[in-house]
């Protein structure tokens, strides 16, 4: 047995303490706390451990709001206060820049969100054998199914869903095998066809399955759920499928209206989608925007409020196609969207040596950029970038070669989409320009 006092939160969840000059890191604990632990996997300067009790309780630490939580995977924080939850963050984001990127950031402004049923997309884990079915999401650190009835960091409408996903899953039609369910809800979206805006969700389901579903499963479904905007039956490698419904659901933020689709993606915090953008676009106006990663035109479509132009760059057909409709939506014709890899689409501007455009956004997946494209970014000589990061890790090493080509930070911001768990997001702006002279007293 170990006999711990936990120094400090990692990104990822666990805490950090050392014994005998190894680092030591298990999950459920907070700074400051003396815990009893026993290993699990051992390294000759590391050890993964277990916690088994907590001796010396931080101040910090509250009872959790989930019945699952330490046996689901999903949260990592639930054991601390929101307002710490902050705190630790704020810390973790600094010294993952500092220790990966030896990059030496300023203090981030703190955007919070309600701590509960913020999430608007839910991705549960399903099994069917015989008569029994079950939901839920994968236990922790397994991936054993962890039944569920309920998830409080989900919005209201994706809660309502859970029951009627369960019911439907004990019918005999409902077929055998292991499969997934992504609820998407709409709050407060538009009607596609009356082009109306309703205060009642819309719900977008995304089913992934070792089998085809009959008519009839599909029709007690959308019988079920009556707001069912789409449905959509992928085979498990996600490439086939049958789509019930008009493929998408419209979703209103910032006074924007746009169309998602089943294979798009969409900002999952239901209070913030429209903070983030507004954030992200704060005080920027110029002639050319680039918008790398750009979706469905979250960030493209405010972007051309203020830019003569937006090239809006991305590589999944899906989310283009919705692209097209957003701009159309909003008369955005100063959009112009590009359907390409976004490290591919640098190399030719770099290649045609195209003028460097006033600003670059871009919103990369938790792998980031790359080595390789933050080069041929810093290369093309935008005097602005905002680099939207879900991941500090990618986000340290993506900014190493930018800030050796003469950028610098001019803010960083946390904006806490994922309370309850580790998950970053942060919005890290850089420019060329420099600094103001302070003004004299």
């Amino acid at each position: 047995m170990l006999d711990l006092r936990i120094e400090k939160l990692v990104y990822g969840g666990d805490g950090l303490a050392r014994l005998e000059g190894r680092t030591v890191l298990l999950p459920l604990v907070l700074p400051g706390e003396r815990v009893s632990a026993e290993p699990v996997k051992e390294e000759p300067r590391l050890i993964h451990a277990r916690l088994t009790e907590v001796r010396e309780a931080s101040a910090s630490r509250v009872a959790p709001g989930c019945p699952y939580f330490a046996r689901c995977g999903g949260c990592h924080y639930q054991h601390a206060g929101y307002d710490d939850q902050l705190r630790y963050k704020a810390a973790i984001l600094k010294e993952t820049l500092a220790r990966i990127g030896k990059l030496e950031a300023p203090e981030p402004e703190l955007i919070a969100s309600p701590p509960w049923n913020y999430r608007n997309r839910a991705q549960f884990k399903t099994r069917k054998r015989h008569d029994r079915f079950e939901l839920g999401y994968f236990g922790w650190g397994s991936h054993r199914l962890l039944p569920i009835e309920q998830c409080p960091i989900s919005s209201p409408r994706v809660n309502q869903v859970i029951p009627l996903l369960n019911e439907i899953g004990k019918r005999p039609d409902f077929p055998d095998g292991e499969g997934e369910i992504e609820v998407f809800a709409g709050e407060g979206c538009a009607d596609a066809e009356a082009a109306t805006v309703s205060d009642e969700p819309r719900v977008l389901l995304t089913v992934t399955a070792d089998r085809p579903w009959p008519e009839t499963l599909v029709s007690a479904l959308r019988e079920r759920i009556v707001d069912l905007a789409s449905l959509a039956v992928l085979d498990r490698a996600g490439t086939t499928g049958r789509v019930f419904g008009r493929g998408n659901l419209l979703y209103r933020a910032g006074g924007l209206t746009y169309r998602v689709s089943h294979r798009s993606f969409f900002q999952t915090n239901r209070f913030l989608a429209e903070t983030k953008p507004a954030r992200a676009t704060a005080g920027l106006k110029g002639k050319v925007a680039l918008d790398l990663f750009c979706g469905v035109g979250y960030f493209a479509v405010p972007l051309a409020r203020a830019f003569e132009r937006v090239i809006a760059v991305e590589s999944n057909p899906a989310a283009v196609r919705d692209l097209e409709s957003n701009r159309q939506r909003a008369r955005a014709e100063n959009i112009e969207p590009v359907e390409q890899a976004a490290e591919q689409f640098l190399a030719s501007w770099q290649a045609e040596r195209r003028p460097a455009p006033g600003l670059v956004l871009l919103d990369p997946p938790r792998s980031g950029l790359g080595h390789g494209a933050a080069e041929k970014l810093a290369a093309i000589g935008a005097p602005r970038i905002v680099y939207v990061s879900c991941d500090p890790s990618t986000l340290a090493r993506d900014l190493v070669p930018l800030l050796a080509a003469g950028y610098r930070f001019e803010r960083l911001t946390l904006i806490d989409l994922f309370p309850q768990t580790y998950h970053i997001e942060s919005i890290a702006v850089l420019t060329t320009e420099p600094r103001a002279p302070a003004t004299p007293r």
